[in-house]
């Protein structure tokens, strides 16, 4: 049988902070998700955001976005007094007050050190892996006023034992507090991912493939990337000029050296693996093309009409993941220019890979998306969050366009182009559907999560006002149960 999910962000949840959090927000739109007969929710990337909101240039690939701990939990738990948090009128957009959220998190911090309960050690212990190095960069990042690692002095830039030992020693509350900070979402985020299970919801999340060149995984293993002597990218990730892009998008984003990966035996990728594997049920793996191949351009460069293709780890890489990894359920995000290569690789792998209705409507039967498609190893959607949602991105086509799209969907007079989008979707033979929640309820543009290419404040600031009503509930679960009856 078909499983259905929704594509919602945990900021995008609603609640009583200018964030989602992992409060009772979250708790009822999982409760909306049972009720709606839904098996999935997915969200991004937890990583720490940028200065812009994005999840996908953050200066952690295993951390947690320190925002979305929630504060009348840690009051709950006697770390913090609900008259200390600061009241928050409902936001329309995610807002994002960080001092505010530090401030709350380092009072809390205060009175967690006096006794800290007895599973704190197991869990630095066990999380040691990623965490020291975390912990130590943020410190870091704080005293040296930059994340920027190269302009750091060069002890500790180059990562001198003895220095950052002698640092460690003189800073070790700094530090401490941030492994407190990543606990208290480990506690938050385990109660709520438990919750999820009990009411039949597994979360997918995302794992970026990039990191930022300012990161903590960057500093804390330079030999993985391709960097120069002062430990600066040579390379940068982006793509080439298409259709859409004269210059192409130049990402910045530091590429990877497989063939030192290979010979550790991928060891931080498999760390990442570890990760995502202990923070959610299923992952899908953003830009599954560059595991082939990726597109690389020499630092500096202006824009991204020059580059190269090198090879990825390939085959090899995802062999040592599926080793070691058996039972993990991956998707691919197999989007954009696709070879011939890359889909011997989703072969070679068995992963689900992606399917964008938005990219399918154009009346082409070759077309990858084209609905008809779909075979049973394929993860639909109406859009992703780089996508308008379907009523925006409806108004935005030509009227030959809107055609094409009412005469692939066999929309109905009566129907909104959304609803004939997601029931052609459940119609079809993909083993999952996944609709962002903006699609089951009808918003327009001001809804999109994100415009790929572009800096401004719309991006990564949609919100829920409210959980949905149970009206909407309703006539989601009606959809899956006629899902249900449908022939195989």
């Amino acid at each position: 049988m078909q499983k259905c999910g929704v594509l919602l962000p945990v900021f995008s949840l609603p609640g009583k902070r200018s964030v989602g959090t992992l409060g009772d927000g979250a708790y009822e739109f999982i409760d909306f998700l049972a009720e709606a007969g839904q098996s999935y929710w997915q969200i991004l990337p937890l990583c720490p955001a940028d200065s812009e909101g994005s999840p996908y240039r953050s200066d952690s690939a295993f951390a947690c976005d320190s925002a979305f701990i929630d504060p009348y939990i840690l009051a709950c738990d006697g770390l913090l007094k609900e008259s200390e948090i600061p009241p928050c009128e409902p936001s329309k957009r995610v807002s994002r007050r960080d001092d505010e959220q530090n401030g709350l998190l380092k009072k809390a911090f205060a009175r967690f050190e006096k006794s800290p309960p007895k599973d704190y050690e197991d869990y630095k212990r066990a999380e040691s892996y990623w965490l020291e190095n975390y912990a130590l960069f943020c410190a870091l990042k704080e005293s040296e006023g930059t994340a920027d690692f190269t302009a750091w002095k060069n002890e500790y830039k180059f990562r001198d034992e003895k220095a950052l030992k002698e640092y460690a020693k003189e800073r070790c509350r700094e530090i401490e507090f941030v492994r407190f900070v990543q606990y208290e979402f480990d506690r938050q985020w385990r109660a709520l991912k438990e919750y999820a299970e009990c009411r039949g919801i597994k979360i997918m999340g995302d794992m970026p493939m990039y990191v930022a060149p300012s990161s903590a995984d960057v500093w804390g293993a330079p030999e993985i990337f391709s960097l120069d002597e002062n430990l600066a990218p040579k390379l940068v990730a982006g793509v080439p000029p298409d259709a859409f892009t004269a210059d192409g998008q130049l990402w910045g984003n530091p590429v990877y050296d497989w063939e030192r990966l290979e010979e550790s035996g991928y060891a931080w990728w498999l760390d990442r693996f570890r990760r995502a594997s202990e923070l959610y049920d299923v992952v899908r793996l953003d830009h599954f093309r560059g595991f082939e191949s990726f597109y690389a351009v020499k630092a500096g460069a202006e824009n991204a009409r020059i580059g190269e293709w090198i090879k990825g780890g390939g085959e090899k890489f995802f062999d040592a993941v599926k080793k070691a990894y058996p039972k993990l359920e991956i998707i691919a995000e197999d989007l954009g220019v696709i070879t011939d290569d890359v889909r011997a690789l989703i072969a070679h792998t068995h992963f689900s890979n992606m399917k964008v209705l938005q990219f399918g409507l154009d009346g082409d039967e070759r077309n990858e998306h084209n609905p008809a498609r779909y075979g049973i190893n394929s993860v639909a959607y109406t859009g992703t969050h780089d996508n308008d949602t379907c009523k925006g991105w409806y108004a935005s086509l030509f009227s030959w366009q809107k055609r094409e799209a009412r005469k692939g969907t066999k929309k109905k007079l009566f129907e909104s182009i959304a609803d004939a989008m997601i029931r052609t979707l459940y119609e079809s033979k993909a083993k999952w559907v996944i609709i962002p929640m903006q699609d089951f309820l009808g918003e327009g543009h001001e809804s999109r999560i994100n415009t790929p290419g572009t800096v401004g404040a719309h991006n990564w600031t949609y919100r829920l006002s409210s959980v949905p009503s149970l009206k909407i509930a309703k006539k989601m679960s009606e959809s899956v149960k006629k899902l249900a009856q449908k022939p195989v």
